[in-house]
């Protein structure tokens, strides 16, 4: 633990402890259980008994600061505009049942009070086991649980649109028809219009706007008996609903652990979701949610990974972009011109990296 993470974590815990006895209205103390883990690099996460005498109160609770936290500075991707950016989702959910319960906050010392969700499993839990019909029906659960989330969420006429779906393509993907043509791979004007749709149809997403809990990977939640709990609400917005499900067939863009999923699970997983919600132009919209992914991943990685590979959590940063235009050209039906740059460029560059394909997660190896 490092050196200052004791006052620290006191500092976080007293001011928890303010802010629950102002909800409460009555004294709330709060005894860490996890000290030597609470204090992370970029964050205070607190498990913590709860000695009260409200009557209502949980017998353990979640205390969560970013460090950094300065309520002067809220742009969306400091600590504060992060940290402020969560707890207005959790207040937002709080009829719904996709999400903790707030039991407290304080803006000023920028901390929250959240509901204990325990150490339950979650996908990532079930994928890395060797146990395939468990992970099959937790994708299902999974995918049943986005479903959930989009539902009680969509329909907000005065939902404010996520910034990430402008601020991404314009940082990520000016490079990519200039390194792609200096590859040799052909880019048409039907090239272009198509990643134009797709870059429209994502920033405006109209009837299919929806809050996205922001990093849909597979261990920011709970697998409950009542459904999907998600958690880590930092990086939330209202965005089209079907780049949540896209990360089903990438697999998972932004996350540490990725590896293969059956197309089979994959199907499986989007009827589940279908079931719950079915859009309108389903199929189409979510092969354009599966391209604004791997265009804009293969604009924002491509450059380094061309000078040098590097690891990211299972995998290296070739190994992903291999696979999710392999995923693209294996799902995407319409948006032809994409379809063949995806399958030509992944050709191109396995020839040139020559790097070992990802294996599939632990549940679907034979």
């Amino acid at each position: 633990m490092q050196t200052d993470s004791g006052p620290l974590l006191a500092h976080t815990i007293t001011a928890a402890e303010r802010a629950l006895t102002a909800a409460w209205r009555t004294t709330a103390d709060l005894l860490p259980l996890n000290p030597v883990e609470a204090v992370r690099t970029r964050s205070v996460v607190a498990r913590c008994l709860v000695r009260t005498q409200y009557v209502d109160a949980p017998p353990t609770v979640i205390v969560k600061t970013l460090r950094g936290y300065d309520v002067n500075d809220r742009t969306p991707e400091s600590a504060a505009g992060r940290l402020l950016n969560e707890w207005a989702a959790l207040e937002f959910l709080s009829s719904t049942n996709v999400a903790p319960r707030l039991y407290a906050a304080d803006r000023d010392d920028g901390v929250l009070v959240i509901e204990d969700l325990g150490a339950g499993a979650s996908l990532i839990d079930r994928l890395n086991r060797p146990d395939r019909v468990a992970a099959e029906q937790a994708l299902s659960a999974y995918a049943r649980g986005l479903a959930a989330l989009h539902a009680q969420t969509s329909n907000q006429a005065s939902a404010p649109r996520d910034p990430f779906v402008t601020a991404w393509p314009a940082r990520n993907l000016p490079p990519l028809r200039s390194i792609l043509t200096d590859l040799g791979l052909g880019w048409t004007t039907r090239t272009q219009e198509e990643l134009d749709t797709v870059v429209h149809v994502v920033a405006e997403a109209d009837n299919l706007l929806a809050l996205s809990q922001g990093d849909t990977c597979p261990e920011n939640h709970r697998l409950t008996a009542d459904g999907v709990r998600f958690l880590d609400f930092e990086f939330c917005g209202f965005r089209h609903a079907l780049l949540d499900v896209a990360f089903l067939r990438l697999p998972f863009p932004t996350c540490q652990d990725v590896q293969r999923l059956p197309a089979e699970a994959v199907d499986q997983a989007l009827a589940a979701y279908r079931a719950q919600l079915n859009f309108d132009q389903f199929a189409s919209q979510l092969d354009i949610a599966q391209a604004w992914w791997t265009m804009l991943s293969l604009g924002a990685y491509l450059p380094r990974a061309l000078g040098d590979d590097q690891l990211v959590g299972t995998a290296t940063m070739r190994q992903r972009l291999l696979l999710w235009l392999e995923t693209f050209g294996t799902y995407i039906q319409s948006l032809p011109a994409l379809r063949t740059l995806a399958r030509d460029a992944r050709e191109l560059l396995y020839q040139r990296w020559q790097c070992e394909d990802l294996p599939f997660y632990s549940a679907f190896r034979t």
